[in-house]
């Protein structure tokens, strides 16, 4: 009888409902899940299992580089429906790359609410 090692794409099919249940369960924890289950019997390597879960918290939550998009979408739309609203998005930009570092939002109807008091 052969032996077959899972691939990230099992651990990833595997991992999801564990996931939607426990989001920030370690990699560690997550392989020694799915080693002990009784319906899989098998070894899993840890690296395996890390591409697996970042794959599954993809299919649950998406991709982050189209969510930090939708963010920018989200603010031109919240500016375009709600003007002098106050939105800021502060990125910061490592090697080339873009990534997400703080957000603050103040809506024109709650600024306007707070001036009344």
């Amino acid at each position: 009888m052969q032996v077959t090692t899972p691939s990230c794409k099992w651990v990833a099919s595997k991992a999801v409902s564990i996931l939607r249940v426990q989001p920030n369960i370690g990699t560690k924890e997550l392989q020694t899940r799915l080693e002990t289950d009784p319906n899989h019997k098998c070894t899993i390597g840890y690296d395996t299992v890390a591409r697996g879960k970042a794959r599954a918290l993809d299919e649950i939550y998406g991709k982050w580089s189209k969510n930090f998009e939708l963010l920018f979408r989200w603010n031109a739309e919240v500016i375009k429906r709600s003007p002098r609203s106050v939105i800021e998005i502060d990125v910061l930009e490592v090697d080339g790359e873009v990534y997400f570092h703080r957000f603050c939002c103040a809506l024109k109807p709650c600024i306007d609410g707070l001036r009344r008091l």
